[in-house]
């Protein structure tokens, strides 16, 4: 069996010293999406797990210490500014969406001349692909002659990227995607990016200077990656809320620990967007999604599906943690303060694991026991020579009843049974995204074009 390996982010650090001596007040990190990322590694071999991590921003630690100021783009209050003390509104109201402000933007590394680790990018990893080089003198190590085996990119929801070794879990190198195509220097992007495996394709969207928003594709085989075009429809599943925003505030933790009222649950919905990119003028281009589907009864979060099915839509099943703020009896980890007036004390960020089904509409359901808690996002993996498009395992993470250590557990993909788990040495930081990332040979053609 050839040895398989599945890559997670997750925060590390919410508390940042600010000098050496410790004579200026640290940084506090308030939100749940801001802590200082950290790159988990599980390798499986014949039955065996082995696991190491390491922190990617340690060098943006060493600017907070050197400058006595955290430089970060950051969802939660200014981590600056003692909690005690008056916050800027637009930091409260707007969290990161303050810092699209010309004056915030400094904050941005410089793709030229960055240190690899001296920007926080916490949030997908997902396989290396050729990038140009750029002559930054602070990259660390060769670029690998073959990224897809040796590399790992980590993706966030601003347009920097940052690649680390694989094997090591090493910060090589910062780039932006101008660095595939000078067109693509907009600010605003999509973490976690579609890939259509049969065309070689990376789909996502870039915000520009002007708000104007572009959709942008990728060819990631080639050597460096180049931009493609194309005028297509754009069908898009995913998690849509009731109102005008998403409910990312819910995420600072002085809300996650005094909830208000209730967290707000999604809706998986299908969306479709028409080929606007194929009229002359931009201005002539809006115009309303159309709803295609929906699964009202389904308040899935972090969904996911069969990679090999990913841009195909006769994909059925969908797999993601449900029930924000849900119970989670025998836990000693209590989602809320008990003395804020709501008592919360066996609560949980996330209460279980959903499996949907597309065409019956059915959804499965498993709950951690025992008193663990907070599985985080599912990541599927098929079986290889599976003719189902949901045989295989799905990876989840729980911590346990004291909060002591966290535990990866292997759920069948079919009825959400466990089928086997690996302790973990520490409590995983209830990390985002993980992918796996298959080493060839495992999967053939046919598994990968169903």
């Amino acid at each position: 069996m050839l040895i398989q390996e599945t890559y997670r982010t997750s925060g590390g650090s919410w508390t940042i010293p600010l000098s050496e001596d410790g004579s200026k007040p640290s940084a506090q990190l308030q939100h749940f999406f801001d802590g200082l990322g950290v790159l988990h590694k599980f390798e499986f071999n014949d039955g065996e797990v082995k696991y190491i991590s390491r922190s990617t921003a340690d060098g943006l630690i060493r600017k907070a210490k050197e400058q006595g100021f955290l430089k970060a783009l950051v969802f939660g209050l200014n981590p600056n500014t003692a909690l005690e003390d008056a916050q800027d509104p637009c930091w409260a109201k707007f969290g990161k969406q303050a810092c699209l402000s010309p004056v915030q933007s400094i904050f941005l590394p410089s793709n030229e001349s960055a240190e690899p680790d001296e920007y926080n990018v916490n949030v997908v990893p997902r396989r290396g692909f050729h990038v140009a080089a750029n002559g930054n003198p602070n990259n660390r190590g060769k670029p690998a002659a073959k990224p897809e085996e040796e590399e790992i990119i980590i993706g966030s929801d601003v347009n920097v990227l940052q690649i680390c070794d694989a094997k090591t879990l090493e910060p090589k190198r910062l780039f932006t995607w101008a660095a595939i195509d000078p067109e693509l220097n907009g600010f605003g992007i999509c973490a976690h990016p579609v890939k259509d495996r049969q065309r070689h394709h990376i789909y996502n969207y870039l915000i520009s200077e002007q708000g104007v928003m572009y959709v942008f594709a990728v060819d990631y085989a080639s050597n460096p990656a180049k931009l493609g075009t194309g005028f297509k429809n754009v069908h898009v599943d995913l998690i849509s809320y009731d109102g005008a925003s998403c409910p990312f505030l819910e995420f600072n933790f002085s809300n996650l620990l005094s909830p208000g009222g209730p967290f707000t649950d999604g809706t998986l919905i299908r969306y479709e967007l028409s080929g606007v990119n194929a009229l002359p003028k931009f201005s002539e281009t809006q115009r309303r999604a159309t709803v295609a589907q929906m699964m009202p009864n389904c308040p899935i979060e972090l969904p996911r599906i069969n990679k090999f099915y990913s841009c195909n839509p006769s994909y059925r099943y969908v797999w993601g943690i449900i029930e924000s703020g849900g119970t989670a009896p025998g836990t000693l980890v209590p989602l809320a303060k008990l003395s804020n007036g709501i008592s919360h004390p066996s609560c949980a960020f996330s209460a279980g694991i959903a499996k949907a089904d597309w065409q019956t509409g059915k959804v499965e359901i498993w709950r951690p026991e025992n008193g663990e808690s907070a599985p985080c996002e599912p990541v599927f993996i098929g079986r290889p020579g599976a003719s189902d498009e949901d045989d295989g395992i799905t990876l989840t993470i729980v911590v346990n009843r004291e909060g002591s250590h966290s535990t990866l557990v292997a759920l069948d993909g079919k009825t959400l049974a466990e089928v086997a788990r690996a302790s973990m040495p520490q409590v995983y930081g209830m990390g985002p995204h993980g992918s796996f990332i298959e080493k060839p040979g495992l999967y053939s053609q046919a598994d990968m074009n169903p």
